[in-house]
């Protein structure tokens, strides 16, 4: 049986994407490697319960952040009050889409990480 232990995603500038997923999100570094000498740094973020991570990659070299998306599609995080998180992200500029109410009550929504990475804010 396998275990997801993280997911990978690039991203072009990783202080602000740090920023975003902290203040976004509420996840925490829990680890951040710098390897200068191979032009690239990781950091681990998770959430409170630490049981899954996302490992942000930064590549020194990388010349246009367009190709970012071409290696991944989205997160999705779940959320116990799904109308409240709407709100903050509003409220603090994230510009989230509207809810989809495809069900009977207010099922998801999306916000976008500084490098354009779709994030689905899911109903627990």
């Amino acid at each position: 049986m396998y275990s997801l232990i993280h997911t990978c995603i690039k991203v072009s500038d990783l202080e602000k994407s740090l920023k975003f997923y902290s203040d976004a999100l509420g996840l925490k570094q829990l680890e951040r490697k710098d390897f200068p000498q191979n032009k690239y740094s990781v950091a681990y973020l998770s959430d409170k319960s630490e049981s899954i991570e996302i490992k942000l990659f930064y590549d020194y070299s990388q010349e246009k952040s367009s190709d970012l998306m071409t290696e991944f599609t989205n997160l999705g995080f779940t959320v116990p009050d799904l109308k409240q998180s709407y709100l903050f992200h509003k409220e603090n500029g994230y510009n989230p889409s509207s809810i989809d109410t495809s069900e009977d009550e207010p099922f998801y929504y999306c916000i976008n990480d500084p490098n354009g990475y779709k994030i689905k804010i899911l109903r627990d």
